[in-house]
Formats: C-alpha cells, structure tokens, sequence
C-alpha cells in the first residue's frame, strides 16, 4: 500500500507540473526526497522511470543516483538517507543557480 502510496505522489508531482521548469531548487530537494523514499519502499527502478514521461533529464539523474544509493531497512537509516538526498539535490541545484 505504502509503495503505491508513494508511486501515486511521484506521478503526481512529475505530471501536474507541480514544480516548474526548470525545477527550483526546494522543489528539486522534495522531488528528490520522493524519489529516494520510493526506492526504499521497494518501488522498482522501471516504475519510477515510466513516471517520468517527458523524459526530464534531472529527474533521470535522480532516479539513477537513488537507486546507486544503499536500501537500508531501518526507519532511522531511511530516513536519514532520504534527509541526505534532498540535501544534495538542493546544494546542486544552489549551486548551478550561481553560475
């Protein structure tokens, strides 16, 4: 239930144009906490990447590096892996805002 939960929301905010384009960075930062949240709840790779119907390239990215990233199986790691994610998107997309 939990992983269909979550696959609904990452659908959601891919296809309702919830964040703009291009992505800003809070935006890019819960984005990127979804995608890693979904992984963790077991949503396959495949699932997330049929979400992600325009073919966004930084979403791909997301998608990828989330599922390079170690599955832990504790709430308490999961949740810091997930608070960890976020934080990287948002300290990249901060960055290239400044170029």
């Amino acid at each position: 239930m939990k992983k269909s939960l979550l696959l609904l929301t990452a659908l959601t905010v891919v296809s309702t144009n919830a964040f703009a384009k291009p992505l800003d960075c809070k935006g890019t930062s819960e984005l990127a906490g979804v995608i890693m949240e979904s992984r963790l709840v077991g949503v396959t790779m495949a699932d997330m990447f049929n979400i992600n119907e325009d073919g966004d390239k930084t979403i791909e990215k997301m998608i990828i590096q989330a599922y390079e990233s170690p599955a832990y199986s504790t709430e308490e790691f999961q949740q810091k892996s997930i608070l960890e994610f976020k934080n990287k998107w948002f300290m990249a997309c901060i960055k290239s805002s400044k170029k």
